[in-house]
């Protein structure tokens, strides 16, 4: 315990001093004006890892709509087997995608980890002339705010975004130093280059894995009803 109180204050006063050296170049009244400290384990990495069907909700929401008009132009034009082939294979296709972005989630929580050293992460983030970020194990790193391009909110973290996909976390509940607006005003008046809309993480994986099950359920009942229809021929033929 001692040893983890000894890093993180090491952590702290890393971050006290680059801010220090950061208001040594500020215009009078230019001040630290956020700040927050928060832990992340387990249950915190699963809140902000859902960032990723962000990404993904575009791509499910355009797939799943194409089949599912397609299959209905199919099963206009009596091709029931048609329509059972496209739903079969895009409901296998998203099923894929989600089970492959849940295990990476998973993966990517062993790694932090192992990086870590500990399952438990102490981070502090400081919002000065630059954003100063740091954990308990890793030294401050300094962003300029013009690296800042988009912005993500999950239940409980904002996900402030530069390129190639690296982002910068900061606890909602954590924050220091004003509501949750005046933080994204503050945000938004320092970032030239940011998106002025915040994209919201919330039931974008929920709404993934619904439409999977929905083209699944299409795809059964189109396989019924051929299956019924085959069995009604062949009766009829008999007779």
């Amino acid at each position: 315990i001692d040893k983890r109180a000894g890093k993180i204050d090491m952590a702290e006063n890393k971050i006290d001093a680059i801010t220090n050296r950061e208001k040594d170049r500020e215009p009078p009244g230019s001040q630290t004006v956020f700040y927050a400290q928060f832990q992340i384990g387990e249950q915190e990495h699963k809140d902000y890892s859902l960032v990723a069907y962000l990404r993904l909700f575009k791509f499910y929401l355009l797939v799943f709509i194409v089949v599912l008009l397609s299959s209905f132009l199919r099963a206009m034009e009596k091709d029931y087997l048609g329509a059972v082939s496209l739903t079969g294979i895009a409901a296998l296709y998203l099923g894929l995608f989600y089970f492959i972005t849940e295990r990476n989630n998973r993966l990517a929580y062993r790694r932090r980890t192992v990086s870590e050293g500990k399952p438990v992460t102490t981070c502090f983030v400081n919002f000065c002339e630059y954003i100063v970020f740091a954990t308990d194990t890793h030294i401050p790193t300094a962003y300029e705010y013009k690296s800042i391009v988009s912005i993500a909110e999950s239940e409980n973290y904002f996900l402030l975004f530069m390129r190639y996909q690296i982002y910068i976390l900061v606890e909602k509940s954590a924050l220091c130093g004003g509501s949750r607006e005046d933080f994204l005003n503050f945000i938004f008046s320092k970032c030239p280059f940011c998106k002025r809309r915040v994209q919201k993480i919330k039931y974008k994986q929920q709404i993934c894995l619904a439409m999977t099950i929905i083209l699944f359920a299409v795809f059964v009942l189109a396989l019924a009803y051929v299956f019924f229809d085959f069995i009604m021929k062949f009766y009829s033929i008999q007779k």
